[in-house]
């Protein structure tokens, strides 16, 4: 007797992100925690095609964002083991919504914050580890770096003009 392992699978997970964008005085760096789920199709032992959707909304800095992602997973071959690493690669769509500090004509920071949204295509790189717990119960984690090219608009207050490009990463 002998598991066959699906497919298809589907999970949820809690994220952390570290997000860094640039504002009048440098950049901007913020904790956001939030949520996601993750889809794949095994299409080999060890290729998959994945789908993720992200949401993460609780910030230190009124940050919020979403992700919709596709890509691949490469499972590093072990046989017969209950863990197996992988690594991830993805193209990523982003809406990110935070506070500028700035103001549009001196470029200095401003105790006045205007609200901005951005949006932009990117990629992310990932590696972790799935630990097979028992029948279709995994564990899993993963460490992951994202660097979207927004296109940012103002929503209110003093700030660059809409349609301004910025790069956003995120850990």
């Amino acid at each position: 007797l002998a598991y066959k392992r699906s497919r298809w699978a589907l999970e949820a997970y809690s994220l952390f992100s570290a997000v860094q964008v640039p504002s009048a005085g440098g950049a901007t760096y913020s904790a956001v925690l939030g949520a996601g789920t993750h889809g794949d199709y095994r299409l080999t032992d060890l290729v998959a095609a994945t789908a993720d959707v992200t949401y993460a909304n609780l910030s230190n800095t009124n940050m919020s964002y979403e992700t919709a992602e596709m890509g691949t997973r490469f499972t590093v071959p072990i046989r017969d083991e209950a863990t197996r690493p992988y690594i991830d690669a993805r193209a990523v769509y982003m809406n990110l919504n935070d506070l500028y500090l700035g103001d549009a004509t001196t470029g200095r920071n401003s105790t006045t914050p205007s609200t901005r949204y951005s949006r932009g295509f990117g990629g992310l790189a990932g590696v972790g580890v799935e630990h097979s717990m028992f029948g279709s119960f995994l564990l899993s984690t993963e460490i992951s770096a994202l660097r979207n090219r927004m296109t940012t608009y103002r929503s209110t207050g003093a700030m660059p003009a809409s349609g301004t490009n910025m790069w956003a990463t995120t850990y």
